[in-house]
């Protein structure tokens, strides 16, 4: 039945704040007062209380009979204390699930003994709407996850404390940014495509905007995890949770209409209670480790063969073994010894310029000059490199040139070990004991200096050229000035045509040509900031009209300020932007206003002790408000470098007569409403049949642009009908048997259709045009869930043992998505449909082996079955197919497929199922030939079928212990990091494959060449690293691991000490793990893995922040 108001004070105000730790009520001063003489006799009311089975009950009521606002609640050992109670005075102590306990207070600790009623059976949980019902009322399936439960393990957003404690409930941490930022949270599956799968967030009865609705773009998750930007869970203080309910299908939530189509998670927060003032307060101190890395070689080392390339854009892990090259071949590869950021840039410059002047008989000397004959500034790395290369002439020479004083002493420093050593190799170790004491004195900016004297180097080159009366086109070609002309990555610094760069900080970078930066230079030269602020407030006004007639009023605003900041250097490398000549600055503001305002009228009773009748009727209305802005500015050579203003540009430039460096957005003002009526009724017949219903009426705005100027507002209706029957009442009493209910709910839900003005035209600011009216959406409907559950609650042996066994069917009519039609245009449509069933079984059991120990543990199980039942039909008739992704995997929805379905482009094979080999016989230039971009090879879904989680607290005295194992049985996984650690030869793989052809005589060619077995059964061979570049440079079945995986998610280990200080003044101290480790894995990065908490793309690992494994030390006072 429905919980009822307060009926001693008459009216209730409460104002919650998420980042309120706590507040208190006084007693009102007008509550009952004990007489003089009683008074004087007062004492603190202590005692203890135990359950059926002697065991401490934790969080039993003890309340003063006579004054209702006077009572506390039994600590960890069950204990209680009540200030200021006059002896005779009656307590009455109260549990769910026990009969109360009357006892009087004579001035001694009293010992009470609680017994199990199952009449009590069923906690009061929140539902739809913020109405209370007890848990045997209810006709679907819900879960309770207590305060003790969120905050056992910190985590940086408190819904994955949920992880593996629902059936039903998946939870997938966000890898894409530090500090876990969203959760991708799914209950029973996902049904929308490009709708939200997420539930309806619901804190303390008002709905709260998800932000998940938005789907990364393909080009993010291929070039590394985006940045959350909808953690608002994140933002909610988890000790300000006082429970979280979890209402799994839309048969639960209908009473929310379109918002719940998924579920709901009910947040309720603590509020403030009257009488004694209670301080609880924590501190928790977290070490995060890497938990899973990439299983990269560590055998073979970088190639030697990019010497005679004249390129190190190809840096790669295809060399020899480690340890195998001879000090000649070091010496003449200091680059393969030396640190990159200085030698690298001149260990293919210099040897080759070298290689040139013998070629064409120019003396040595003249090239030292011209090499050193650009500045003092660079002497002393040329003098460094070109010694080792050309001799003591060299250093000679260079302490000849005007300016080479200053550093003279720096040259001597670096050349004379050079000399003492005889070779490269033992001339590092002691370059680098130098640098540690002179790099800093003398200002040697490697970075800045290696980008100028690569440019040095490669004129020089060119004059040796021209000498040898080389044309001017093979001159620029040879000598890499072509390169340097166009200021690509090939040159060995990124940015080359922006002369004024001298001075600024630049990276010497040069693998993989084109996307990728230095890593130091990722993390210190490009500012990435977001300051974000969200007050959250709600106000509840609540009056008992007469009798059981109950008002109720809420209003809530949900506000959020965003400031984003983005300063990227001169030098950086991007995607779209791979010359930025001067720098990139980005900045961004954006706010969102959700105001929500309901009303409610509750009516409850009981005729004849045998009928309950509880109905509530009301209205909701929400309304969403935002705006963004953002201003980049691209520099190019004209501004100033690195100075990230917007106004660093020119509107016109003589490189850039037509545009602006600077663009500028701004997404205007965006609303968006809906309003509903509701109504919902429940009726308890005998104490043994429930039945309910719901019904409600929705408008949203998205819908009123379909509707003429006469017609009415577009409206959709949603509703749910249930029963339950609790058997064990209809026969007597058994005595092991406490709670048989059978339960079963039908409903009809849905999601809006977006809010965006379909028919809109848009209009090119530049030009002044006006574009084409995009095609209409037809009749307009919002998608649509029919959903069926059943299912049977057990309880047995005096409240233990619990089972509960749920089975549902829903299926996802009207779905909404964008089709291409045959002129190429994208229309809207709703069409298909998507069905997801499934059985959940979940199971706990007590234990209490005597007043010391005791065990409690909890299991659950989910298994869900997705299917695509229909899918838009072309104009032809044929299935219409959806792909997201990019262009190294495709998602496809297509009919009598399931959600998630993941396609490759494979090996283009023969007539008998071998694959294509071309230039087949030629084992140096062979490679497998792959198929053409179709995506016709299906490797599997990412969404597990089954799910699993296994919980545990022991307690022995003031020590307990408590772990979660959690898991997942199938799906997929595809790494796009190992298909780049096999292109370049870096993934464990690869150095597997080449150890055993090394050991193998019949796996090396004639010519040295390792070689390996196509995995076609034919007994071909080809070349190992041709193959792993191949499949590397094309993703295929070779990335998709299983998903099957069960980890020890958490552990902890605290000691209580309840009464340290005084009564009920204690210390708790906890040790806890997160993440702890796997217990089996068989994919190379962690399967709970998703770049992004909306929809798709779900367990797709590319670059992405490891998991990282947590340990804490957390303490908890309460006073």
């Amino acid at each position: 039945m429905l919980k009822p108001f307060n009926s001693v004070q008459k009216l209730t105000l409460t104002v919650a704040a998420a980042a309120a730790l706590g507040c208190f009520m006084p007693a009102p001063a007008w509550a009952a007062t004990a007489p003089a003489a009683q008074q004087a006799s007062a004492s603190e009311a202590t005692g203890t209380v135990y359950d059926e089975n002697g065991e401490p009950m934790i969080g039993a009521s003890v309340q003063v009979v006579n004054n209702p606002t006077k009572g506390a609640a039994t600590d960890f050992d069950g204990l209680f204390a009540i200030p200021d109670v006059a002896r005779g005075t009656k307590l009455r102590i109260s549990a769910v699930g026990y009969s109360p306990v009357d006892v009087v207070w004579q001035g001694q600790p009293l010992t009470v003994n609680m017994n199990f009623d199952s009449q009590q059976l069923g906690e009061v949980v929140v539902t739809a709407m913020g109405i209370q019902r007890e848990a045997r009322t209810l006709t679907y399936a819900t879960q309770t996850v207590k305060a003790d439960e969120v905050t056992r393990i910190k985590s940086n957003n408190f819904v994955n404390a949920l992880q593996g404690k629902a059936a039903g409930l998946t939870i997938t941490p966000n890898n894409s940014g530090a500090g876990g930022g969203a959760s991708k949270i799914t209950l029973r599956g996902n049904t929308s495509i490009l709708g939200t799968n997420q539930p309806l967030i619901v804190i303390d009865g008002v709905p709260m905007q998800d932000g998940m609705g938005s789907q990364v773009g393909a080009d993010e998750i291929v070039y590394g995890g985006s940045r959350s930007r909808d953690d608002l869970l994140s933002t909610i203080n988890p000790e300000d949770i006082e429970n979280m309910t979890i209402l799994k299908g839309p048969n639960a939530a209908a009473l929310y209409g379109s918002a719940a189509n998924n579920g709901v998670i009910v947040i309720t927060t603590k509020t403030g209670t009257a009488g004694q003032v209670k301080v609880d307060f924590s501190s928790t101190t977290s070490i995060d480790r890497i938990a899973t890395y990439p299983r990269t070689q560590q055998v073979f080392g970088l190639d030697g063969d990019v010497i005679a390339s004249g390129r190190l854009g190809d840096l790669n892990g295809w060399g020899p073994q480690i340890g195998t090259r001879s000090a000649d071949e070091l010496a003449a590869r200091p680059y393969l010894t030396a640190t990159p950021r200085i030698v690298q840039v001149f260990a293919v410059e210099i040897p080759c310029l070298k290689g040139l002047a013998e070629q064409f008989g120019v003396a040595e000397h003249s090239v030292i000059d011209d090499l050193v004959g650009h500045g003092a500034h660079v002497l002393v790395v040329v003098a460094v490199v070109a010694h080792v290369h050309f001799g003591r002439c060299a250093v000679e020479r260079i302490h000849g040139r005007e300016g080479a004083a200053h550093h003279g002493g720096v040259v001597r420093a670096l050349v004379d070990p050079v000399e003492r050593c005889g070779h490269v190799h033992a001339f590092v170790e002691e370059r680098k004991r130098f640098f540690q004491h002179h790099v800093v004195a003398h200002e040697l900016v490697f970075g800045n200096d290696a980008c100028l004297i690569r440019v040095i180097i490669r004129e020089v080159r060119a004059r040796v050229l021209r000498t040898a009366g080389k044309s001017d086109a093979v001159v620029q070609r040879q000598s890499g000035l072509e390169k340097v002309s166009r200021g690509v990555a090939g040159c060995g610094c990124r940015v080359l045509g922006n002369p004024k760069l001298l001075g600024q900080p630049l990276q010497t970078w040069d693998f993989d040509g084109e996307y990728l930066n230095n890593p130091y230079w990722t993390a210190n030269m490009i500012n990435d900031q977001v300051k974000r602020d969200r007050l959250l407030g709600n106000i509840t006004l609540g009056v008992n009209i007469w009798q059981n007639l109950k008002y109720q009023t809420r209003f809530s605003v949900d506000y959020v300020h965003e400031n984003s900041l983005n300063e990227m250097y001169a030098n950086t490398s991007t995607k779209t932007m791979l010359d930025v000549k001067g720098g990139k600055y980005y900045s961004g503001n954006s706010m969102s206003s959700d105001i929500y305002n309901d009303h409610m009228l509750t009516w409850n009773d009981r005729f004849a002790d045998k009928f309950d009748v509880n109905l509530a009727t009301g209205g909701n209305f929400t309304r969403r408000y935002t705006r963004s802005t953002n201003i980049t500015t691209n520099i190019d050579t004209c501004g100033l470098p690195n100075a990230f203003v917007p106004q660093n540009n020119k509107h016109s430039r003589p490189e850039n007569p037509n545009g602006s460096a600077t663009s500028a957005y701004d997404s205007w003002n965006y609303n968006d409403w809906s309003a509903a009526f509701f109504a919902t009724a429940s009726v308890g017949l005998f104490d043994k049949v429930y039945v309910d219903g719901s019904y409600r009426l929705e408008w949203a705005q998205s819908f009123q642009q379909f509707m003429g100027k006469s017609d009415n507002y577009k409206s959709f209706s949603y509703w749910s009908v249930g029963a339950n029957v609790l058997i064990d009442r209809f026969f007597g009493p058994v005595s092991w048997l406490d709670q048989l209910k059978w339960r079963g709910s039908y409903s009809v839900v849905g999601n809006p259709i977006p809010n965006t003005l379909f028919a809109r035209q848009s209009y090119d600011f530049g030009n002044g045009t006006v574009n084409a009216r995009p095609p209409l959406f037809d009749d307009p409907k919002p998608e649509t869930t029919r959903a069926f559950e059943t299912g049977v609650d057990v309880w047995m042996f005096n409240n233990k043992f619990n089972f509960d066994v749920t089975y549902y069917n829903s299926t996802l009519e009207n779905q909404f998505m964008y089709v291409t039609t045959a002129s190429g245009e994208s229309k809207p449509v709703n069409t298909g449909k998507i069905r997801n069933y499934g059985v959940e079984f979940s199971a706990s059991y007590r234990w209490v082996f005597n007043n010391d120990w005791t065990w409690r543990t909890g299991f659950n199980v989910a298994w869900n079955d997705n299917r695509i039942l229909e899918t838009y039909k072309t104009e032809s008739g044929a299935p219409y197919e959806v792909q997201i992704g990019p262009s190294a995997f495709k998602v496809k929805y297509k009919e009598g497929g399931r959600y998630g379905d993941l396609y490759v482009n494979s090996f283009d094979r023969n007539d008998d199922g071998t694959i294509k080999i071309l230039n087949e016989g030629d084992y140096e230039n062979a490679m497998p030939a792959m198929a053409t971009g179709t995506y016709d090879t299906f490797v599997g879904n990412t969404t597990s079928p089954v799910t699993l989680g296994w919980n545990n607290t022991i307690t022995w005295k003031n020590l307990t212990l408590y772990f979660l194992i959690d898991g997942r049985i199938g799906g997929k996984v595809m790494s796009l990091t190992e298909s780049d650690l096999d292109k370049w030869g870096m993934s464990q793989r690869t150095a597997d494959a080449r150890l055993a052809a090394m050991a193998d005589p019949n796996l090396q060619a004639a010519d040295g060449t390792l070689l390996m077995y196509l995995p076609d059964n034919s007994g071909r061979k080809i070349s190992i690293r041709k193959y792993y570049e191949t499949i590397g440079n094309w993703p295929m079945e070779d990335h998709i691991y299983n998903a099957t995986s069960f980890r020890m998610r958490d552990i902890s280990l605290s000691y209580a000490m309840p009464n340290l200080f005084a009564a009920n003044k204690g210390l708790t101290v906890q040790f806890s793990v997160k993440n702890a480790f796997f217990i089996y894995k068989d994919s190379p990065v962690d399967p709970d893995i998703s770049m992004t908490a909306s929809n798709g793309l779900g367990g797709i690992d590319n670059y992405a922040l490891p998991t990282t494994r947590s340990y804490a030390l957390t303490l908890k006072l309460n006073f």
